[in-house]
């Protein structure tokens, strides 16, 4: 498992977890999770976190990669 399905699995978890959670102001129609979609600070951040782990992939690939001349070992 990669530390990107890792995150990932964390975020639809928190999601899906929200879900269940039921509303104390029933003026409003929608559920939790419909707010939790669209409050943008939210989207925001996922969408940082979501940079940040392609960057940490890619970085880790360059990393990987200068140690491939020494492959023959393992």
């Amino acid at each position: 498992m990669s530390v990107i399905n890792a995150v990932n699995g964390w975020i639809s978890d928190f999601f899906q977890y929200s879900f269940l959670i039921t509303r104390l102001d029933k003026s409003e129609p929608s559920d939790f999770l419909q707010e939790l979609r669209d409050y943008f600070e939210l989207k925001e951040v996922l969408s940082l976190i979501s940079v940040n782990l392609e960057n940490i992939d890619k970085e880790g690939k360059q990393f990987i990669e200068q140690f491939g001349k020494y492959s023959y070992l393992w």
